[in-house]
């Protein structure tokens, strides 16, 4: 079961930072993807559209700070299942 509200709260967040910088939503989750698949930490991630990926080309300036990272990690941290 997926938490709207949660989904909802992280696309609020990406289009915060996508305004902040002057670029999409899309462009600082493309951004957000592609950090986290250089981290050894990361999971796989579906692969972006190719509106996206133009887009990315054409904004070079869409990358997403420590900050901003630390951030969307927080509003995307999902419940423990176990205590």
């Amino acid at each position: 079961m997926r938490d709207e509200a949660l989904l909802y709260d992280i696309i609020e967040m990406l289009v915060e930072i996508g305004e902040a910088r002057g670029v999409s939503a899309a462009q600082v989750a493309l951004a957000c993807c592609s950090a986290a698949r250089a981290s050894p930490r990361s999971s796989s991630a579906p692969a972006p559209t190719t509106s996206i990926v133009r887009q990315s080309r054409r904004r070079p300036s869409a990358f997403v700070s420590t900050e901003e990272r630390a951030r969307l990690d927080q509003v995307s941290k999902l419940p423990l299942l176990y205590p």
